[in-house]
Formats: C-alpha cells, structure tokens, sequence
C-alpha cells in the first residue's frame, strides 16, 4: 500500500496518447513526444501553468567542444547550449521542491544540402528540453521512456483507450446522440429523443451501424441515470 502511495502521481501521469507521438530514426531510434503535449499533461494533472505548477530557468551556459584524432589533430567542433530547468508542481495540496534536468541544444543548425548557421531558438528548444525531462522524472509520459511503445500491442492498447475518451459509449464512428434516424415511425428524429421502448427495438432487431448506435444511446442514457446496461 505504502508503494502505491508513493506512486499515485507516477501512475496518474505515466500514460501518453499515441496521437501525440512520432518515431524517428535520427539521431537514434526513439518515440518523441509532442512538447506542447508535454505541458498539456502537466496542466491536466497540477493546474495551469504559473499557478499548478511552473519553472525558473538558469543562465544559459555555451559549451565548445572540440574532437581531435589519435595525433592530436583538431578536425570539428560542435557547440552546444545547456540550461537548467527547476521544476515545480502542486500535488496534494503542497508545492513541491523544485526538480531540476538541464535542458541541451546544439547552437548551429544544419539543414539538409546547407551549411551550418546560427540556431536562433537554441534558447527555446533547450528549455523545453529540460522542461520534458524534468517531468519525465515524476512519470510523465513514463510508458514511452519505459520503452513500452515498443510494443505495437500496447500502443494499439493505448489508442482505443483514448478514442473511448472521446466516445464512451460505443456509437459508431461519425455518430453520436444527435444522429437522425433515416426511416420508420421516427424518422427525422434525433437517438436522444427517441422513446426508450423504441431503442430497444431497435437495439434487438435493427442491422448494422443503427442497432450499434440505439445501444450506445441506450448506455447513454443508463449511465446518466446511474444505472448498468449492455
């Protein structure tokens, strides 16, 4: 139990929709997650930004490395930016202590067929860099970083939890309560205005989409009044 406590938040946050993430090959094989997605998680969970939770940057720091070969010969150089990121966060009722990452950037860009030049929002993607992976530290989007979307079978898990979000109820696609009927006693009629009795019938001997949508206006309405159907 004590285990579970501890991980409340972990669990809560750890789960990402795949809509919201791409694979990329460069500069490794990973699944990257949508930054604006990031801080829309971290909003559901603590509040919105600046009052739930929020951060304070450090001086951005230049560092200039340079890579030499067995004789000693300098032969590239690369610059990159590094900011530190203080994260904090309300949960529970309390603030927490800020979780610092440090976000990293390189400082030139080079676009495919280009040379080289000045990153203007090195600045910018470095902060939302150490943003990410100081939450990624209390279990956001942990299934990703946990490797599970490696799995097809969990990502395609992941997907139909999400559309069930959006569709509790089961109508099938492109329908919802307001839908009309095409024909019979009520046609022209909207699902949520049909008497209950006809649902049913509808439910037990309608084919196809409209048999799909009655019992889903059905559970609609069940749910509403608190009660349990099929």
């Amino acid at each position: 139990m004590e285990n579970e406590k501890h991980r409340a938040l972990w669990d809560e946050a750890a789960k990402t929709d795949p809509a919201f993430t791409r694979k990329l090959t460069k500069p490794y094989p990973h699944t990257d997650i949508q930054s604006t997605y990031f801080f829309r998680k971290a909003t559901e969970l603590f509040g919105p930004c600046g009052i739930g939770w929020g951060f304070n940057l450090g001086e951005p720091i230049i560092r200039t490395d340079t890579a030499t070969t067995g004789a000693g010969d300098t032969f590239k150089f690369t610059e990159y930016l590094l900011i530190r990121c203080d994260v904090w966060y309300k949960w529970a009722g309390e603030r927490s202590e800020p979780v610092t990452a440090y976000g990293c950037k390189s400082v030139h860009t080079t676009p495919s067929g280009r040379d080289p030049y000045l990153d203007d929002e090195a600045v910018k993607k470095a902060t939302t860099d150490g943003i990410k992976k100081a939450l990624s530290m209390i279990g956001v989007c942990a299934d990703v970083y946990m490797g599970q979307f490696d799995d097809p079978h969990y990502v395609d898990q992941r997907t139909r939890e999400e559309a069930a979000k959006d569709n509790p109820h089961g109508f099938p696609a492109g329908m919802d309560q307001a839908a009309l009927l095409p024909k019979g006693e009520h046609e022209g009629v909207a699902l949520e205005d049909c008497p209950e009795h006809y649902l049913s019938r509808l439910a037990a001997e309608a084919k196809g989409v409209w048999q799909d949508a009655a019992k889903a206006e059905l559970r609609r309405r069940f749910a509403a009044a608190g009660k349990e159907g099929d």
